[in-house]
């Protein structure tokens, strides 16, 4: 759950880092950690969920960062491909007709 962003449940300002705040999972509640002390949900009575890192992963961030990597969709390298397969029948069409033209211009 986003919580950097969100308006505090208790003293209605907004959370600026997520760090600075914590939700419960169960009634989407979002409060600073400071505004409620204690570990669990005053609406709910259950345990207030905190921000959480994600994993590192230093040479997948290495080659392409998290941010930039695409979907599991594979359109983009479908899209590129058959480009390559056109260019690639444009040439030999082109070197056909070059071939088929400039040995008949030179039977003239």
């Amino acid at each position: 759950m986003q919580i950097a962003g969100t308006e505090c449940r208790f003293c209605k300002q907004k959370i600026v880092l997520s760090t600075e705040g914590k939700y419960c999972e169960h009634c989407s509640v979002v409060v600073h950690r400071d505004c409620e002390p204690s570990d669990t949900c005053a609406v709910c009575g259950q345990s207030f969920h905190y921000y959480e890192r994600p994993a590192v992963d230093p040479i997948g961030d290495a080659i392409v960062p998290r941010a930039l990597r695409a979907t599991k969709s594979s359109g983009p390298l479908f899209v590129v491909g058959v480009l390559f397969i056109v260019l690639v029948l444009a040439l030999i069409l082109w070197v056909f007709i070059a071939v088929l033209f400039g040995g008949m211009h030179d039977s003239l």
